[in-house]
This record gives structure tokens, sequence and C-alpha cells, in this order.
């Protein structure tokens, strides 16, 4: 992977007072890279091109393409970083023209917004409106709704290419919609009230909001002529509030958004284990994004499998569970899988914080399934139990390891033999509750938190027992030597 990033403080094409974008229909090139964007960032992911070419063009000369590989089912990303400045809360719209050829996933655009402490209050895609390309198209207009007040002071806008096809991307545009000021919709009203009630009931931030302020916003979106199929800028609005009292995880999807995730059974990432040297064997636990039965019982099988024929087969020494790019989805089919090296018994909690007491939640692993409050979740087809009950198990995590995969972390946490190598989690240990709401979408509200085995609370993130940072240099890979050494001492 390469990282192309220009560092220039030159803006032109200015579009709008609120946001400033550089080189927005990619006719400007870098000076060490002249196929690369100026201003724009890439991440150039394996199996993808991205350059700037004449060969398609919505205006000007230029534009920018992306292509991926035939069946390649990864993401391709290209970005901006500017300053906004709001003095109140606006609407703001993202547009972009786009062109696609053969796109087998789909072209979508997308929006962060940070605050002054550079957290991310606000993610928006083209997703989370129903919208973005597949197939072939001729030039179409892309737009995406993002929300910005005095808190934003920064945004990163951009597109991705998921999945294989050709995209050609042309004339940036960054604008302030005006206010309408029209009558509140009786629709909006009642569902941002219904919102705002599950909020204050379930959340546990909700005593750190700012009420005042939320109240004036939705008055604002009530009154600024949105539509309810437009009613997830209200969501969108509700969680950056969430966002500013410290609320990390707490999300939402749309209703076909949360019918896709429902029913998915494909998985782009699938476990992976080998034996390293010194009779090690090594799993990779990516994320698991379904909630699918037979997608779910198929991943957790999977792991029982690698497991049992990497412990059949060897005479092993030590176990690498690798959660580093786990970045979270559905926890049940990890920890059920895992369950050989987890052991069985109470492996974790949910705590739902009271006034007078706290409820636990017990997470519990017996012979292939997984329960939480004796509620199955997921059970694989076939169950493992390792030769060697006592065999040292060294967890490698990191800053991109995250909601379910650091729950996922937490189930090994405690176990007698066991280390975590790495750096610490990304801090998503809150456990969201999935509430249906009545237009269909989804709200994952933060209501509680997590204990490991031994009830100790994770309030904030995973610490690793040994710190190892995982350095710049990529044909070495510090973290798993230092876990090695650990395991075979």
């Amino acid at each position: 992977m390469k990282q192309f990033s220009v560092f220039i403080f030159f803006c032109f094409n200015v579009i709008v007072t609120y946001a400033q974008l550089s080189n927005p229909s990619f006719e400007t090139v870098s000076d060490t890279l002249n196929i690369q964007p100026m201003f724009w960032d890439v991440n150039l992911e394996q199996g993808y091109s991205v350059k700037v070419t004449s060969e398609e063009h919505n205006t000007g000369a230029k534009s920018l393409r992306i292509s991926g590989k035939e069946s390649l089912r990864g993401r391709q990303s290209i970005m901006q970083n500017t300053v906004i400045n709001a003095n109140q809360l606006k609407q703001i719209l993202l547009s972009c023209y786009v062109k696609t050829k053969d796109v087998s996933g789909s072209v979508q655009l997308f929006c962060q917004v940070r605050d002054s402490k550079n957290r991310i209050i606000s993610i928006r895609t083209s997703q989370m409106q129903d919208a973005g390309l597949s197939g072939t198209n001729d030039w179409k207009q892309l737009t995406l709704k993002f929300l910005a007040d005095t808190n934003a002071k920064k945004i990163t806008v951009g597109a991705y290419l998921i999945g294989n096809g050709t995209v050609w991307l042309d004339d940036y545009s960054v604008q302030e919609l005006p206010e309408a000021g029209v009558k509140p919709s009786k629709e909006l009203t009642k569902f941002s009230q219904e919102i705002t009630n599950l909020i204050k009931k379930r959340a546990i931030y909700a005593d750190s909001l700012n009420w005042q302020a939320v109240d004036q916003g939705i008055a604002y979106l009530t009154t600024s002529g949105l539509t309810m199929k437009e009613s997830p800028l209200i969501l969108d609005f509700l969680i950056s509030r969430l966002r500013l009292a410290g609320d990390k995880h707490s999300n939402y999807k749309t209703k076909t958004s949360a019918q896709n995730y429902a029913t998915a059974k494909n998985v782009v990432q699938q476990p992976q284990g080998k034996l390293l040297k010194g009779d090690i064997g090594y799993i990779n636990i990516p994320g698991f994004g379904s909630i699918n039965d037979t997608a779910s019982v198929n991943f957790a099988t999977r792991i029982q499998d690698i497991i049992s024929e990497i412990d059949t087969k060897n005479d092993i020494k030590g176990w690498v569970v690798d959660m580093r790019k786990n970045g979270g989805g559905n926890m049940a089919p990890m920890i059920a899988g895992l369950g050989p090296l987890i052991g069985e018994g109470t492996v974790g909690y949910f705590v739902y914080p009271d006034s007078k007491a706290s409820a636990k939640n017990e997470w519990t692993y017996y012979n292939g399934r997984f329960d939480v409050g004796g509620r199955k979740q997921v059970a694989a087809k076939r169950s493992y139990t390792l030769r060697k009950q006592d065999t040292k198990v060294a967890v490698l995590i990191g800053p991109n390891t995250g909601s379910s995969g650091e729950m996922a972390t937490l189930s090994l946490i405690g176990k007698p033999s066991t280390k975590l190598f790495g750096e610490p989690s990304a801090g998503y240990m809150t456990t969201n509750q999935s509430i249906k709401l009545s237009t269909g979408a989804y709200l994952y509200l933060a209501t509680g938190y997590a204990a490991d085995r031994n009830g100790k609370n994770y309030l904030l993130n995973i610490q690793p027992d040994v710190k190892v940072a995982a350095g710049e240099d990529k044909q070495t890979d510090k973290v798993l030597d230092a876990a090695v050494t650990w395991l075979k001492n």
C-alpha cells in the first residue's frame, strides 16, 4: 500500500464561504506523481489504480479514474480535508459528477465532520440515503446532504469504489443549502420526538447532552423542508449530539441498509489460519458484517475448523489470535468460533447502569455455542476442544480493533496464560441496543458497556499487556514477533 498525500495550503475555485475544495475538477496533477490529483489523498489499495486522465471528463479537460480488477471485493477511496466554518446549524450539499463502467459493487460519496478535538461527530455516505451508482452509467450527478454547525471545524469529503469496474469523477462541489422556513412537518416532528424520547430513556450518555441545543436543532430541521425520505438527517443530527457528549458508538441504519445487513450471506473477509515457525498456531479474525443465521454459523464453523486442523496436525506450543484489523460487526460468530481458545463457561458480560444497581447480562460459551443472558446467539456446526487446554494464547490488538472486535477480544481476557500485545484498541466498548423505528430504520443506541469474565468493566478501550508500536516498516511485524517470543519462552 502506498500513500500519496499533498500538504499545500493553496486553494482555488472556491465554491462557498463555508468550505473550500482545492482542485475539485482534477485538472491539476501532482508535480512528483503526475498521474495523481493535487490536493487529494489517495491510499492506494491492492488491485486498484487511481489516476488523472483526459479520456473522459464532464467539464474541463480531465477527470479522476478509479479502476478495480475483475472479481475484486475490496474498496478504493479518494478524499480531501478542508476547514469548514458554520455560525449555526446548516444543511450542506456535497455533489460530484460520476460516470461508471461495469461496476459490480457501487460508487458512493462520503463526508466526515470533525470537531475542534478532531473527533468524528458525523459520518454520511450515499448508502445512508439509499443512493450510489452501479453497473454502467453516463455522467450523473451524485449528491449527499450533511449537517454542520459551530461544532464542525473540519470535513473530509470524497468517494469510494466498492468492488470491480471503472469510475470517473469530476466537478466536486460543496454548497450551503438555503433555509426553507416552512411549516413544521407533523411526520418529521413525530419522528424526532420518537428518537429523542428513546435517547432520554435509554442512552447512557443522555444526561450529558445539551438538550436545549438539541431542541433548537430539531426545530430547525423540521422546518427546513426535509421529507420523510430524508429523515436519516434527523438521526444523523442526534447521533452527532451524542458524539459531542462522548458517545463514540451509537449509530443507525436506514431501512434498506438494515434489511441488507440482516439478509447478507456473502461476507467479504473470512478468517484465515496457518502454522508459524516453532509450532505456533496463527488465526486472523476479520470483522463480520452480517446477522444472517447461515452466514453467522458458517463463519463460526470456519474458525473452529481452522483451529481443529492446525491443532490436530501439529504439536502446538502456543496460539496467536490476530484482531488488529477487526473493526467489528457481529461479535457472536467470532466468539462462537474462537471458543476452543476462549474456554468454556462465563466469558464476559454486558453491564447496564442503573441508579440503584447494575444489571449484568452474562456471556457464556459451551460446546460451540455462544449465549448472551441464556439466549442462543450462534452455534457452530462442529465444535472442537484443544488437545492442550493450558496452551498459551497471544492476542494482537491495535487502533483498528473496534466494536465487536473489542468484544471478541474481551472474551479472551482473564483466561490463564493469555496476554494481549500491540496498541490500545479503538474504544467502542459500549453495548448497542438494536431498536427498530417507525420508519423501518434501526437505531443502535449505546445503553451499556462490557466487562470481562472476572467482572472488570471496560468503559473506554482495551489496553495491551505488552505495548508494541506497529512501526512503519511493512516488511517486519514487531507486534507478532513480540507475541511469538513470549509464546516460545
